[in-house]
């Protein structure tokens, strides 16, 4: 037995609409929610009993009788079951909000609105002007399905003020109202061009008399979007799927929608705060089932060999009716769903190989893995696994890893290393240069030619005379070339004519003139470069 959304067809009998929904889905969260409840029968007669709607402590119903079908409801708070009215003819459809309950009175195929306080009915729509059907009631509005204008529109009324209106003016049937607050959301259809039938999931805002979209599907089969349903800022409604069909919320806030997909067939979505109940067709038998919309957790509610549709849900309760071997019964489930410790510790970042030093135009990466054992990472910086650095230009640079987990905890990790040049990739100081720990000899007083490359790690040479900070030299004992070189003269900068670049030997040159008076004495120079270097040479003056 499939799903079946069953309505008086004008005093004719039962229209069973089946609609197929399929859905799937995954838990967000590492540690799973639990849930607990209990299950009580609502209605305790040997009739039938079906399409139970709640709110607060009130479940209606309609019971199948011997003659006729009539609308009943329990107390939560009481234990009780009592009927609406007692006149002949068909009552059915039922929804309630508060201590409200309206249906239709197949008598007349009017709507009406009773008060379960103080026990007072009043028709709202006359008959002699068209049938209404599928009333939807919510805060201090009521809506329904109305053909007196030739086609299905909504119309809706304040039953407070007595205000009624027609909400809707499409070319196609508009039908299958819901309400909360001042917002009623409803399905509207009609044909594009040939048989491309369109529907939508739209919204009316009873305050400022605005129709929003909400969902637009545009297909071959769009009939089969419908049943929505709302919950203060949350609507949830059925849609075509990939070859099946889904579940999906829309966050009238944020204005975002989100899809439960799981294997097989599901339908009917009513919602209520961060939960949406439906049902579940998958096993090839309906049954209950609870979707918590923030964690995408999907929790069962019934199973067995019955089945059981027509849910509604308020709180933390669930009505569905429950089909047996003989009869179909009320039933209400009150649950509590517990929710793993709040994760408060943010994902683990690791950077390894991390350089020290990495030369010019080099490939150099360091390898990044991100981890979080609480509720699991929802997004990071630079992905896990292998990440190039930057070398493009020397100095010193940072790579950043910054990750969030599903939590909202975030946290960063990095790796600082230096671009320098590859002053040694080209054997450092050139003829007639030697570098440490050789000291070089040379005549005081004489023109020494220091000479080096810098190869720019893309085959070619650095040529750029702005990236000689300065030369300097220091004086030292002889005996000890590697004391603390604390006081050195600046010998040239950058720019100087002492300081030139040989273009067709690819090298810089710089001509250091000593003197005759520092004969018998040792020197080491210094290169400072602009990647934060300093590179030496040592020399002994004969």
């Amino acid at each position: 037995m499939g799903m079946k959304k069953c309505h008086k067809v004008f005093g004719a009998g039962l229209l069973c609409v089946i609609i197929l929904i399929c859905l799937s889905a995954a838990l967000a969260f590492a540690a799973a929610p639990v849930i607990t409840g209990h299950e009580i029968k609502v209605a305790q007669s040997l009739l039938d009993e079906y399409d139970p709607a709640i709110s607060g402590n009130i479940i209606s119903y309609t019971r199948v009788e011997a003659l006729d079908n009539d609308v009943w409801y329990y107390d939560i708070s009481t234990g009780t079951n009592t009927q609406v009215i007692t006149a002949a003819g068909d009552q059915e459809q039922a929804d309630v909000f508060d201590n409200r309950i309206a249906y239709v009175d197949y008598r007349t195929i009017d709507i009406v609105l009773y008060d379960v306080l103080t026990g007072r009915t009043e028709n709202l729509t006359n008959s002699a002007l068209s049938p209404a059907l599928s009333p939807a009631v919510g805060g201090h509005i009521i809506a329904w399905q109305d053909r007196r204008d030739g086609n299905t529109e909504i119309y809706a009324r304040d039953f407070l003020t007595g205000e009624e209106r027609r909400i809707t003016n499409s070319s196609g049937p508009d039908e299958q109202p819901s309400i909360s607050g001042d917002v009623i959301v409803y399905r509207s259809c009609g044909y594009l061009t040939g048989d491309m039938f369109q529907c939508y999931i739209l919204a009316y805002n009873w305050a400022t008399a605005e129709t929003t979209p909400i969902a637009l599907i545009i297909t071959e089969h769009t009939n089969y979007i419908g049943m929505p349903d709302i919950d203060g800022s949350g609507v949830v409604y059925a849609v075509p799927g990939d070859g099946e069909r889904d579940i999906c919320h829309f966050d009238m806030v944020s204005g975002t929608e989100k899809c439960l997909r799981l294997e097989g067939v599901q339908i009917n979505p009513n919602i209520s705060g961060d939960f949406v109940s439906f049902e579940d067709l998958s096993t090839g038998i309906s049954h209950i089932r609870l979707w918590h919309v923030p964690s995408d957790s999907v929790f069962t509610i019934t199973a067995g060999t019955g089945e059981q549709f027509l849910n509604d849900i308020d709180g933390n309760r669930i009505v569905y009716t429950d089909f047996g071997s003989r009869s179909m019964d009320i039933y209400m489930y009150e649950f509590e769903v517990t929710f793993p410790p709040d994760d408060t510790t943010p994902p683990v970042i690791e950077i390894a190989n991390c350089p020290a030093t990495v030369n010019l135009n080099s490939s150099a990466s360091v390898m990044v893995n991100v981890t979080d054992e609480g509720s699991g990472v929802k997004s990071q910086s630079a992905p896990n696994g292998e990440n190039a650095l930057d070398a493009s230009t020397v100095g010193v640079k940072t790579f950043t890893v910054t990750a969030e987990d599903n939590s909202g905890n975030s946290s960063s990790n990095s790796c600082t290393y230096n671009v320098i040049y590859d002053f040694a990739g080209s054997g450092g100081f050139q003829y007639p240069i030697n570098n440490p720990p050789v000291v070089n000899t040379a005549k005081a007083g004489s023109t020494i030619p220091v000479k080096w490359q810098i190869p720019d790690g893309n085959g070619g040479y650095v040529s750029d005379l702005g990236i000689v900070l300065s030369i300097m030299t220091q004086q030292v004992a002889c005996s000890d070339f590697s004391s603390g070189l604390s006081d050195p003269v600046e010998t040239v900068t950058a720019g100087e004519s002492g300081l030139r670049y040989d273009f067709a030997k690819n090298q810089f040159i710089y001509n250091w003139k000593t003197q005759k008076a520092w004969a018998g004495k040792c020197f080491t120079l210094m290169l400072a470069l602009n990647d934060g270097s300093i590179h030496k040479a040592n020399f002994s003056l004969k």
